[in-house]
């Protein structure tokens, strides 16, 4: 097993008495993500040749022995309790309009099956080129429903599971336009994200010749609204709005011909801003974000944990860490200031190969343990464990969004992505 404080072994040991020839098969990219895939870097994969040496009972040196497992961590963390105001969120801060922390960019449901812990679908929508927000005004909306697979078993063409085509196509996407109404959620012909006050829930209606969805969600629980700054341009800024941490879902999904029926799974919603900033990261990464932190778990109560926080472009971290619950199981609490402890790091398998810089497998946590900082309100650590190894190569950085837990009969995402830049720098 890896771990952070003693050395790696190489995966595939010499055997003994004779030699043996490893030669790295040669990866071919398939899947772009984010528009960052560089043909260059999928060009740069090591050939070479590992000679085992005959004389079995001599023992390795030092110098044979392989280097530690890259972390790619925090440099340091923000832990100043007065700035970066984080609270409970609510449904008003769903709207299209421009709201007290600034532009929100892009929304999310994602759907939990408790029978398949791994099985993971997303109803993802963006708001690009839209402009300043008010009542009134509006833009395109691109929107899609994904289905993550998290297969154990690499799924043709990719080297892992996280995409498959065995079901039919993983991805229906669609276009339609939306104005900004001062309610909460949105409406827009064949995209309709309601919510109802009477019944403290939300109504869900997307239809398109690829893809749709037609559910509610029951008794949801809030998670946190608030801003993270993290330089560069005030304007790319990072604003996080989880309207609904953890919510009952009924009704059911439609995927290129699949119906998937959601009832008794779980569903959250979240908004934020992140592609400006994104965008900002990839155009000049040594101004703004080297990379982020993400992990949303439901939990079997009705609650969920929940963490996230950016990296900055000199490597602090800043970030919340969420204990939700419903309101008569104690409610939400939020430490608006965090700090991480990651162990027994693992290689993960990309999808289709190193291509990033340095052109070398992602490394993905085993564990990682996040605390309240100090003079937050509360003082709590929860610790969530990722459950998979796959990643996404993009050329410019590397990304994950695997399944987590963190108790037992828990089930969420992890998103773990390291610039290129800031992967060269920590190495």
């Amino acid at each position: 097993m890896l771990t952070s404080s003693s050395p790696t072994r190489h995966p595939q040991p010499a055997r003994r008495h004779f030699a043996r020839l490893h030669v790295p098969r040669l990866h071919v990219p398939r899947l772009h993500r984010l528009g960052a895939v560089t043909l260059a870097g999928a060009a740069m994969l090591s050939v070479g040749a590992l000679i085992a040496p005959a004389a079995s009972a001599v023992p390795p040196s030092p110098a044979q022995r392989s280097p530690a497992v890259p972390k790619y961590e925090p440099l340091s963390y923000d832990t100043d309790p007065h700035t970066y105001p984080v609270r409970v969120a609510k449904p008003s801060d769903s709207g299209l309009a421009k709201n007290g922390f600034g532009d929100v960019g892009v929304a999310w449901w994602w759907f939990k099956n408790p029978k398949n812990p791994a099985e993971m679908y997303t109803l993802v929508e963006a708001e690009p080129f839209w402009g300043p927000r008010a009542v009134g005004r509006g833009g395109p909306v691109v929107w899609g429903l994904i289905d993550w697979a998290n297969s154990p078993r690499p799924q043709f063409p990719f080297l892992n599971g996280i995409i498959s085509f065995n079901k039919g196509l993983p991805l229906g996407l669609s276009a339609t336009w939306a104005t900004a109404d001062g309610k909460p959620g949105m409406r827009s012909p064949g995209l309709n994200f309601n919510y109802r006050p009477a019944s403290n829930s939300w109504a869900v209606d997307a239809q398109s010749p690829l893809a749709s969805a037609h559910f509610t969600a029951t008794d949801p629980v809030p998670g946190s609204h608030g801003v993270i700054q993290v330089g560069g341009n005030p304007q790319t800024d990072s604003l996080m709005d989880e309207i609904v941490v953890n919510s009952a879902a009924h009704g059911s999904l439609n995927l290129a011909g699949r119906r998937i029926d959601v009832n008794g799974w779980r569903v959250g919603y979240w908004r934020m801003r992140i592609v400006g900033s994104a965008f900002d990261s990839g155009l000049n990464p040594f101004t703004n974000w080297s990379g982020w932190e993400y992990s949303p778990v439901m939990e079997p109560d009705g609650g969920a944990s929940e963490f996230y926080g950016i990296i900055n472009h000199q490597g602090r971290y800043s970030g919340p860490l969420i204990d939700a619950r419903p309101k008569d199981k104690g409610g939400t609490r939020i430490c608006s200031k965090s700090t991480l402890a990651f162990e027994k790091y693992r290689y993960g398998q990309g999808i289709i190969g190193p291509i990033t810089p340095p052109f070398t497998p992602f490394t993905i946590p085993k564990s990682i343990t996040v605390t309240c900082a100090p003079g937050q309100p509360y003082h709590f650590s929860k610790t969530f464990y990722p459950d998979y190894t796959g990643y996404v190569g993009a050329g410019l950085l590397d990304f994950t969004e695997v399944p987590v837990h963190t108790v037992p009969g828990s089930f969420g995402t992890y998103e773990h992505p390291r610039w290129a830049q800031f992967k060269l720098r920590t190495k």
